[in-house]
């Protein structure tokens, strides 16, 4: 059920950063390029199931690139706006920086500080397209 809709999901976050959100800001090609690493890792973590040896390790790769590419685009987003929703953005920055200290200190509950991270992401992404 996750895999089925991580695709179509990474597909409408890929196209609102990339046809809505990034040809109005002047870090355009920062928001372009962390979009699609963003969206192509999660169709390759929906291809590969973290099982074992080679594939979980792939998938391991993915995940934190994936990771990367939303902290990356949180960070963008509050550098574009202003007031409220520039607070926001960086206040949903910091939150995924520690939620990711969480991941690392606290491997038991990884996936419950994963699942946090993912979708304060994807309401950093909501945020910014919503606000035009």
């Amino acid at each position: 059920m996750f895999r089925l809709i991580l695709f179509p999901c990474s597909v409408l976050f890929g196209l609102t950063l990339l046809l809505y959100v990034a040809p109005r800001s002047h870090t355009s090609a920062g928001i372009s390029a962390a979009a699609l690493v963003m969206c192509l890792s999660e169709i390759v973590l929906g291809i590969l199931p973290a099982t074992y040896g080679w594939i979980r390790r792939a998938h391991s790769i993915f995940a934190y690139l994936m990771g990367v590419a939303m902290f990356v685009l949180a960070v963008l987003f509050a550098q574009i706006q202003s007031g409220l929703v520039g607070w926001a953005e960086y206040t949903l920055a910091v939150v995924m920086a520690l939620l990711f200290v969480a991941m690392m200190v606290n491997r038991p509950r990884f996936i419950i500080y994963e699942l946090a991270y993912i979708y304060l992401s994807h309401l950093s992404i909501v945020l910014i397209a919503i606000s035009g």
